[in-house]
Formats: C-alpha cells, structure tokens, sequence
C-alpha cells in the first residue's frame, strides 16, 4: 500500500510539473512573439513560414532515420533486458539459495545476444572469434541448450 501512495504522489507531482512547464512555454512562445513583431514584422514572417517547414523535413528525417537503423527493436531488446534485470535482482538471495545463478546467468546471455535480425553474428569479440547465442550459453551453463533451442 504505502508503494502505490508514493506512485500516486509521484504521479501528481508529474502532472503538477508538467503543466507549471507547459504553461511557462507558452507564455515564454507568445512573449518571444511579441517581441519579434514589434523588432521586425518581415522577419518574423521568415520565421513563422521557415518554422513549420523544418518541423515537416525533421519529422520525414525521423522515420527515415528510424526505419534504416531499427530503433524500435532495439528499444525493445533493451526493454527485455531491463524488465530481466527488475525481476532477477531483487530475488537474488532466492536464486543463490536455490543454487540457479547459472540458469539465470544463461536466460541474461541469450535474451542480451538476441540477433537484430535473423541470420546475423551475435556478438564479435575479437579479430578472429565469433561468438553465437549457442556457445555463449554453453559458457554460462550446460543446460543452457535446451534453453536456446527453445522456441522463443
């Protein structure tokens, strides 16, 4: 109970902060505005006409960006990563009770040497050794094996 009252009261300083920004913004924009008109009415017409088209080309760029370097996939395999991590670390004790370090080491090596796309080298660790997700696993634990073949 006493976590959810700290996340809603993280919550609503988040809301709290957020619109005191938003609202800062604003009336820093328009004052900015202000301003511009009364120095130059020409140049601030440059402006407002040049804004918009930058912000067109900057949101075309961006997806051309992101489709080329597969963002998304890579947010994800982090996000898989760290959702491991917050699982695994607070059960640690557990995990070394129960003697499983080396299955938890293995699940942390295949889901952190995950191809980009299939068919690739998982991890180039020197000029003439490659490793894959296979030997990396077989590294970290012998029943590591059974994990890698599974369908994932």
């Amino acid at each position: 109970m006493r976590r959810l009252e700290g996340d809603v009261v993280e919550l609503q300083c988040f809301a709290v902060d957020s619109l005191f920004a938003a609202v800062s913004s604003v009336i820093g924009l328009v004052g900015a505005l202000v301003l511009m008109l009364s120095l130059s009415w020409q140049l601030s017409l440059l402006v407002l006409v040049l804004v918009p088209l930058e912000a067109a080309w900057l949101r075309w760029m961006r997806r051309k960006v992101e489709a080329r370097t597969r963002t998304r996939t890579v947010r994800e395999r982090a996000a898989d990563v760290s959702s491991f991590l917050v699982e695994t670390l607070p059960a640690m004790k557990f995990i070394q009770v129960s003697r499983r370090e080396a299955d938890e080491r293995a699940k942390l090596a295949i889901r952190n040497h995950k191809p980009l796309y299939q068919g690739s080298l998982h991890l180039v660790t020197g000029p003439h050794r490659v490793e894959t997700r296979e030997s990396i696993g077989a590294r970290f634990a012998p029943e590591a094996s059974a994990l890698i073949s599974a369908p994932a």
